[in-house]
C-alpha cells in the first residue's frame, strides 16, 4: 500500500511499527498490572513484584522483536545475539539466579514464614525477613544471620514452631552414687509445678547414658513458641538448685594420680 507524499517521507511499515509498539507497551502494563493484582491475593511478597516483572521484561522482548520484524530489519541474528548474551549472563549469575529460584520457592511452597525459629544449614535462629536473594535470621544471641535461598530450599530445614510449641532439651548428669529416682521424681516434680511448661505435651526424664564421670538423665518437655528461649536458659538453672535443695550431686571431670 502506497500513500501519497506520506510514503516518499516515511514509510506505512514505520507508522505500524509505531502503532504496534505503543498499543504493545500499553497492552504489557495492562496485563502486568492484572497478573500483579491477582498473585498478590494469594502469594506473599515479594513474589508477586517478581513474577510480574519477569512477565512484563518476556513481553517486552517479544514486542520488541515483533517491532523490529515489521520494520524489515531481519531479526535472527538479533535472536541468536540475546540468546547468546542471555546465556553469558545466566552462567555469570548462576548462583544468583539460583537463589532467586530458591526465593520464589520458599514463598510458593512456604516451609517456613516470618517469626518461625527454624535449623537450616548449622545454624538456628528466628526468621525476620524473607528476601529474594536470602533470608535473614536472629539468633538467641542477637546475630543477625543471611542463609542463601538456594541452598536453603534445597537443604535439610527443621521448622521447630509450626506446631505452634517447641521442645526444650537438656542433658543433665548426676553422681554415680546419687539416687536415681530422687533425681529423676525431683526434676519431674518442678517441671509439673511451672506454668510455663505444657501439661497436655509429654514431659520425660530418664536415664540415657552411662558415662565416664555421671549417669545422664534426659530431659524432655514443650513450651510455647514465644516463650522458649527464656525457658531454654532459666529452666536450666532451675534444674541445678532443685537437685541441690535435694542432695543430687552433679559431678565434675576428676582425674586421679597414682604415685610409685
Amino acid at each position: 500500500m502506497k500513500i501519497p507524499f506520506i510514503n516518499t517521507v516515511i514509510s506505512t511499515d514505520f507508522i505500524y511499527a509505531i502503532l504496534l509498539l505503543i498499543l504493545g507497551l500499553y497492552v504489557i502494563s495492562f496485563i502486568s498490572k492484572i497478573v500483579k493484582r491477582r498473585l498478590e491475593k494469594t502469594l506473599t511478597p515479594p513474589l508477586p513484584y517478581f513474577l510480574s516483572a519477569f512477565l512484563r521484561i518476556g513481553l517486552s522482548v517479544v514486542l520488541l522483536i515483533s517491532v523490529l520484524g515489521k520494520l524489515g530489519i531481519p531479526t535472527n541474528s538479533f535472536v541468536a545475539v540475546l540468546g547468546a548474551a542471555g546465556l553469558a549472563v545466566g552462567l555469570a549469575l548462576q548462583g544468583h539466579l539460583s537463589n532467586l529460584a530458591g526465593g520464589i520457592l520458599i514463598l510458593v511452597f512456604k516451609p517456613f514464614a516470618v517469626g518461625d525459629r527454624i535449623t537450616a544449614m548449622g545454624e538456628t535462629g528466628v526468621v525476620t525477613e524473607i528476601k529474594a536473594f536470602f533470608t535473614i535470621l536472629k539468633t538467641a544471641n542477637k546475630q543477625t544471620l543471611y542463609l542463601p535461598n538456594g541452598p536453603l530450599f534445597n537443604g535439610v530445614l527443621i521448622n521447630h514452631t509450626e506446631e505452634g510449641f517447641s521442645r526444650v532439651e537438656y542433658i543433665v548428669g548426676v553422681s554415680y552414687s546419687s539416687d536415681l529416682d530422687k533425681a529423676i521424681a525431683a526434676i519431674d516434680g518442678l517441671l509439673r509445678e511451672k506454668e510455663e511448661v505444657l501439661k497436655d505435651q509429654p514431659i520425660q526424664v530418664f536415664v540415657s547414658q552411662l558415662a565416664d564421670s555421671s549417669v545422664n538423665l534426659t530431659i524432655f518437655f514443650y513450651v510455647e513458641n514465644e516463650i522458649f528461649w527464656d525457658v531454654r536458659y532459666l529452666f536450666l538453672k532451675l534444674i541445678k538448685q532443685r537437685l541441690d535443695r535435694e542432695g543430687i550431686e552433679i559431678p565434675f571431670p576428676q582425674r586421679v594420680i597414682h604415685q610409685a
